[in-house]
């Protein structure tokens, strides 16, 4: 994974090398600094025991993406951003305002965006509230290394996962001003620590769904157990 962690900050900073050249893109070069910072700081974190900082990091990294995403399909809004008042960025680029619009050009409604339910649960871990609840806990963890305790790894999927679908809004919005956004190959570091992950991650998500059945048959429930990823994708009913 560290060749692949590696090459992530190395990708994030050619992109940022290429958006300050091109006057058109040079406004965006700081969102793509400060998602590398943020995967920096979200590395350390993970080999550190801090979990719940590594993925608020994440959540800062949706909401760059969310910007890049805006910018790929309208350009001028690169533009716009970049003027605006402190109120007119709050009032037409906040993360809901980008989210709206994203859905409208979907045409769909935003809470299926494939994201919602994930940007939720981030947003729900990070403010603070009377029931606030995370799926780890604050502070440097304990149990960090014992057998079944997943959560190095899974601080490692977040990463890869995030930085996939940022990387992927970065070069879409080189493509859109005209240019040629460089393709890794799938020997590429990176690509391959993510598709790892990628696996990995369904493998322990099929896991947890095939031990849900199970219980259920033993406990004579007739009822269908639902996949953790179709819960992720329309939300918890309760």
């Amino acid at each position: 994974m560290l060749p692949g962690l590696n090459r992530l900050l190395e990708r994030l900073d050619l992109a940022a090398d290429a958006y300050e050249k091109d006057d058109r893109l040079k406004p965006a070069t700081g969102l793509v600094r400060r998602a590398r910072a943020d995967f920096e700081a979200a590395i350390v974190c993970t080999f550190s025991g801090l979990s719940f900082a590594c993925r608020d990091q994440m959540r800062d990294v949706m909401e760059i993406e969310y910007l890049l995403r805006d910018f790929r399909y309208h350009l001028p809004r690169l533009d716009q951003w970049a003027t605006a008042s402190p109120d007119e960025e709050r009032n037409r680029f906040a993360p809901g305002n980008l989210r709206q619009r994203e859905a409208k050009r979907r045409g769909i409604g935003v809470n299926k965006l494939v994201d919602s339910l994930d940007y939720k649960l981030h947003s729900k871990a990070l403010h603070v509230t009377k029931s606030s609840s995370r799926s780890v806990a604050r502070g440097v963890e304990a149990d960090r290394g014992q057998v079944g305790v997943l959560h190095g790894d899974e601080d490692l999927w977040e990463i890869f996962i995030h930085a996939s679908r940022l990387l992927d809004q970065a070069a879409g919005l080189y493509d859109a001003a005209g240019l040629s956004a460089p393709v890794a190959g799938e020997d590429d570091a990176f690509n391959v620590a993510w598709r790892a992950c990628e696996k990995a991650q369904s493998d322990y998500l099929t896991l947890i769904t095939e031990a849900s059945r199970a219980r259920k048959a033993a406990a004579g429930d007739a009822s269908e157990a639902v996949s953790f990823r179709e819960w992720l994708n329309r939300g918890p009913t309760s």
